[in-house]
């Protein structure tokens, strides 16, 4: 019978109550039930004690895998000498000499007797290259008034004749070190190419051009401009314009007057220079300088021998290019101070204060020897390249209405500097496979036009300057260790022909050779490829500082008694230092091959400071120079003449030029 709703809903009530009641009374036992569960899970579980760790295996003896089978004893040294009967000779050392304290620690060999010796430590050398390529390109064309107003020419003129100008200074240059060290770290054989093209190297059939081209042993000491001296080089600081002197001296209390040693430390060091004049106007002083030193001690040894070439190369060439030929009105400006014009090179070799740490006054010969081998070549090169391309051509039309006036359209500074110091390793013997190269090379350019016009009757206020420029190429190659190359005797040439097939042990007759006397143990290098050391310097400053000056007679609105109007546009240094310092051991080169030793001095200069005595105006110049110039010399920008030279325009990177004030002041 079915329920009503009520009943139905009653009986549902008493079932769900039923079944809580049921689920009460049996948790007790739900809960003792799952404690005995996990009771057993406990138990079943494994248990970890203390770990013990047992290692029966010991690491055995030093074993260097080495058979030594004693050779008969030698014959005596002499009656100066140790008996060498005493002495039982192996292949690098001497089972009864207990020579462990005589050497830094090296290879350790077991003896005939059981006990042991250490061989002397032989460093493996590394090979190292450095190329750094640093550009400048600055553009400081400044403007200040009208320049159509006052017939100034526009700056397309001056950018023909700096190319020119340039043109000019590389006929001048005969050494081009384009691809130099990439062909001859390839081949040798191109480094004896390059000096067979040394011997055509001559003064060029320009005329105004003078200097001198030395070679050989002639090319050995100090020049300047041609002229052989005793005395130092000069320094950089005592030949600045007056400007720059009096610029690099007034430095705050306590600063250091910057000398060539500290040039790198202290850039940056000066501040701008005010003319005592009321009104002031410095449209030139820009400093140009490319600074490089080098100082290696990389490979070297006390016999070297060579199975192909030796070729052994110094080379220094210098240029410079400077024109300074102002005019007021038209009519030629005569010099105050004069622009002055520095080769100045030292290429010397001295003998090496250096000796091996095994070498002594004792008459004995090495007794125990280790030798190292490297596959391949070594090199060490350092190409460093170095190029400045400034043009600060301003045009002013001066006008003055203040008490005190001062205009500064020059002063820019611009450097390039590189130093490196590379310390590596000495041998007593090194063996070289294949040929031996050695490379000093330095080329220095300074181009300079400073051409200025002075134009206006307000001119006859002013003190006008436009001269007192420098152009300074200063390079030194400085050697500490001298080369003597003898023929290769005997037991080296089998000794190479013997590890150009694997042996990888010296003969007692090499390691015991007498040009080995005095050595107590002998360090020794085999290279299978080249040894070749380049240090390669190129160093170029370019510079346009045309400016044209315009002043009309009211330029100065408030004249009064004592007004002083000064106007300098010259006294603009460019600077080219280079300095390579080689230190090594006195080394007897054992040569194989032939031998190219030979040394290159060449300097060069074309200077015109005097502009013609009837009076040439800029004017007039410029279009004489134009006319000679290409046509389309005249239509190409400086940015694009300086892409097709290999220059990069920083103009391409958003077009802003560098000098602020080149928009400031227009």
């Amino acid at each position: 019978m079915s329920l009503d709703p009520i009943t139905e809903s009653i009986a549902h009530f008493i079932g769900h109550f039923q079944i809580a009641v049921e689920e009460a009374r049996l948790r007790d036992n739900y809960n003792e039930f799952k404690m005995l569960e996990r009771k057993e899970d406990d138990a079943a579980r494994p248990e970890f004690g203390p770990a013990r760790l047992t290692a029966p295996l010991a690491p055995e003896g030093y074993d260097p895998g080495l058979k030594h089978l004693p050779a008969p004893p030698a014959p005596m040294f002499g009656a100066a000498g140790p008996a060498a009967a005493e002495i039982p000779a192996g292949p690098g050392f001497a089972p009864s000499l207990d020579l462990a304290g005589l050497f830094p620690p090296g290879d350790p060999v077991s003896s005939q007797g059981g006990g042991s010796v250490v061989l002397p430590f032989v460093p493996t050398p590394s090979s190292v290259a450095t190329i750094t390529l640093q550009w400048i390109r600055l553009s400081d064309n400044d403007v200040l008034g009208d320049p159509e107003a006052v017939g100034f020419l526009p700056p397309a003129i001056f950018e023909a004749l700096l190319k020119g100008a340039i043109a000019l200074a590389d006929q001048m240059m005969p050494l081009s070190l384009n691809g130099v060290t990439a062909a001859v770290l390839d081949d040798p054989l191109a480094a004896v190419a390059f000096i067979d093209s040394l011997s055509d190297v001559a003064l060029p059939a320009i005329d105004g051009v003078t200097g001198i081209v030395l070679t050989g042993e002639d090319a050995d000491g100090r020049f300047v401009n041609g002229v052989a001296i005793e005395d130092e080089l000069p320094l950089r600081d005592d030949l600045l314009p007056a400007y720059l002197q009096r610029k690099h001296t007034d430095l705050e209390d306590g600063d250091v007057v910057s000398k060539d040693a500290k040039w790198m430390s202290e850039v940056g060091h000066v501040k701008l220079h005010t003319p005592d004049a009321h009104h002031a106007v410095t449209a030139g002083a820009n400093e140009l300088t490319n600074a490089v030193l080098i100082y290696t001690n990389w490979i070297d040894a006390a016999v070297i021998a060579v199975a192909g070439d030796v070729v052994t190369l110094d080379a220094v060439a210098q240029v410079n290019v400077l024109s300074d030929r102002d005019t007021v009105e038209g009519l030629a400006f005569a010099s105050i101070a004069g622009s002055k014009s520095f080769n100045a090179a030292e290429i010397t070799t001295t003998e090496s204060s250096l000796k091996s740490p095994h070498f002594t006054d004792s008459p004995i010969l090495p007794s125990v020897w280790n030798l190292k081998s490297i596959k391949g070549d070594v090199v060490l090169a350092n190409h460093i390249k170095q190029h400045s391309f400034v043009t600060d051509t301003d045009r002013l039309d001066l006008t003055f209405t203040a008490a005190t006036t001062t205009i500064v359209a020059g002063e820019n500074q611009i450097f390039n500097l590189f130093d490196v110091q590379e310390l590596g390793f000495g041998y007593d013997l090194i063996l070289v496979g294949g040929s031996m190269v050695t490379m000093n090379l330095i080329s220095q350019t300074n181009v300079l036009l400073d051409d200025d016009a002075f134009t206006g009757p307000g001119l006859g206020n002013a003190v006008l300057s436009g001269d007192d420029n420098l152009a300074l190429n200063k390079a030194q190659i400085l050697k500490e260790g001298a080369d003597q190359h003898v023929e290769m005797a005997r037991a080296f040439a089998d000794a190479l022909k013997d590890m150009a097939k694997g042996a990888g042990d010296l003969t007692e007759e090499v390691a015991r050779d007498s040009i080995f006397t005095g050595f107590e143990a002998l360090r020794a290098l085999y290279i299978e490829g080249n040894l070749t050391q380049i240090n390669l310097v190129d160093q170029v400053n370019y510079l346009g500082d045309q400016d044209q000056v315009h002043m009309a007679l009211d330029a100065v609105a408030t004249m009064i008694e004592g007004t002083a109007v000064s106007v300098s546009t010259g006294a603009n240094a460019l600077i080219n230092a280079a300095t390579i310092m080689t230190a090594g051991l006195d080394s007897q080169i054992m040569v194989g091959g032939t031998v190219y030793d030979d040394a290159l001095l060449y300097q060069a200069e074309l200077i015109d400071t005097d502009a013609a005595p009837n009076g040439v105006s800029v004017k007039a110049l410029a279009s004489e120079a134009v006319a000679f110039l290409a046509d389309e010399m005249i239509g190409m920008s400086i940015s694009e003449a300086i892409e097709a030279a290999g220059y990069v325009d920083d103009s391409q990177f958003g077009g802003t030029p560098l000098d602020v004030m080149q928009t400031m002041t227009t």
